[in-house]
């Protein structure tokens, strides 16, 4: 087992970072992605830097784009109140985000490999027989 340590615990990305990886993870230069939202590509650098905060809109358009969902960017930015969300699902959101393409993959089959086990389990537990029955 791998010990649990601060530098071992990821934390969460900006909406700058968020917005920046995404991009980067479908090889999309900042040029083309400013094409395709009808952003500049200064508000894009100055978004992914953080020295700006994007408009509702503005993350309307690149959640478009980057194939993400809107609220959660909204949420990402601090437009919504996020008291209410659950923390632990929000935990493993935020673990999920960090691991690399490759670790998502294998994660992402790790989980159907165990849906389909979970599949063929009976959903209840068979009570035992009486004592000689099959």
């Amino acid at each position: 087992m791998i010990p649990v340590t601060a530098a071992t615990i990821p934390t969460p990305e900006t909406i700058g970072q968020h917005v920046k990886r995404l991009r980067e993870e479908q090889h999309m230069s900042i040029a083309q992605l400013a094409n395709q939202t009808g952003l500049s590509t200064n508000a894009i650098r100055w978004i992914e830097r953080g020295v700006t905060q994007p408009k509702p809109e503005s993350l309307r358009s690149l959640a478009a784009v980057l194939g993400f969902r809107y609220q959660e960017m909204l949420g990402m930015a601090g437009y919504l109140d996020q008291k209410d969300e659950n923390q632990e699902e929000k935990q493993l959101l935020d673990s999920y985000r960090a691991l690399s393409p490759q670790a998502r993959t294998l994660l992402r089959e790790v989980l159907e490999t165990l849906r389909l086990i979970a599949q063929q389990l009976p959903s209840q537990p068979t009570p035992p027989g009486p004592p000689g029955s099959p």
